[in-house]
């Protein structure tokens, strides 16, 4: 049986103004956690079960200790202070605390610490929220009206863990663009920042890898995004 989920992509998509008629809806029913595997998949699955089993709940440990640290600085207005998302550096002491306990004391560390902490564990431990279709997309260079069906696929196309931490760092990257006058900070640091945590260290890798114009058109792209989606409705 299919396992359902649908509020959070609703609620997403209900932050943008712009119309839909021309847009090819897809339908929020076939919205499932997981898609449905091949009989090679389930054998495998079947085979695997007492490795995966415990894979699986570590990976949902890391999603939910992801977004547990994206609403605190989102709630903190973390995106205020300059110069916040430039430099950062992992937080090892956040990382070893975390392998210990299965998460973090927030208050125990700065926001700068949280800021690094919580990109490695979505580059690295998750290491990937959005398909390979959708990078494939921004490389071409998606135009202006078909970014509402970019932005679309990448939540309906995620499992629900990760499309609750695409919304959040939708949130929190449209509230550091608000104020990246006060903060002294450009659209390409913005996009240099949030690149690798959409698209996980070995995609950004293996991007990187095709070459500076192939990686820059994806920055471009991700520019694209940041400033299409409106600005006043997400940041409330």
């Amino acid at each position: 049986m299919k396992i359902v989920q649908r509020y959070e992509t609703e609620r997403f998509m209900h932050i943008f103004h712009y119309k839909t008629d021309s847009v090819e809806e897809i339908d929020y029913h076939d919205r499932t956690i997981e898609m449905r595997p091949t009989l090679f998949e389930r054998v495998k699955a079947w085979v695997m079960f007492p490795i995966s089993f415990f894979q699986r709940r570590r990976k949902i440990s890391h999603y939910i200790e992801a977004i547990r640290i994206l609403l605190y600085l989102i709630q903190r207005k973390a995106y205020l202070t300059q110069s916040l998302f430039m430099h950062v550096k992992e937080c090892d002491k956040a990382m070893n605390e975390y392998r210990q306990t299965g998460q973090i004391t927030l208050a125990a560390y700065t926001e700068k610490e949280l800021i690094g902490y919580v990109k490695r564990l979505i580059s690295v431990e998750i290491d990937g929220l959005i398909a390979k279709a959708s990078i494939q997309e921004l490389a071409q260079g998606p135009k202006r009206q078909d970014l509402f069906k970019l932005i679309k696929k990448m939540m309906t196309t995620s499992n629900t863990y990760k499309s609750y931490i695409i919304y959040l760092l939708f949130k929190l990257m449209i509230n550091i663009y608000r104020e990246k006058k006060t903060n002294q900070i450009d659209d390409v640091t913005i996009s240099l920042f949030f690149v690798p945590l959409f698209l996980g260290s070995s995609r950004t890798f293996a991007a990187k890898k095709k070459g500076a114009a192939h990686y820059t058109k994806i920055l471009q792209g991700w520019i694209s995004i940041m400033t299409y989606i409106p600005r006043a409705r997400l940041s409330k």
